[in-house]
């Protein structure tokens, strides 16, 4: 339910970022540095609730505190905006390329 509009969003903010058509790799590749760290934290604060603790009793709150981060999303991206002049350019500028059509035979 997140991953889809979030990810939507970030496609959209990269596609209107300085020098978009330059950087747009290198955009997308530190996206992906942000979305695997978190994923690593999560894995980490799980092992080491199985390991350190009951996981009948740390299991209940480390899924409140990891679920806790949906919520804080909404504050990270409720003033992402859309300036107006680039509204209805596309993400991503396919200046120079043509596709190739042919008449079918017969």
């Amino acid at each position: 339910i997140l991953l889809v509009p979030y990810g939507s969003m970030t496609y959209d903010v990269i596609g209107r970022a300085k020098n978009a058509r330059e950087w747009r790799v290198e955009y997308v590749v530190v996206r992906e540095l942000w979305l695997n760290a978190g994923r690593i934290c999560s894995i980490l604060s799980f092992l080491c609730a199985v390991l350190f603790f009951p996981p009948e009793k740390s299991l209940p709150y480390l899924l409140c505190i990891l679920g806790a981060g949906h919520f804080l999303i909404y504050f990270a991206v409720k003033n992402v905006k859309y300036d107006g002049e680039n509204a209805d350019k596309t993400s991503v500028v396919t200046q120079g390329t043509t596709q190739n059509q042919t008449e079918p035979e017969g």
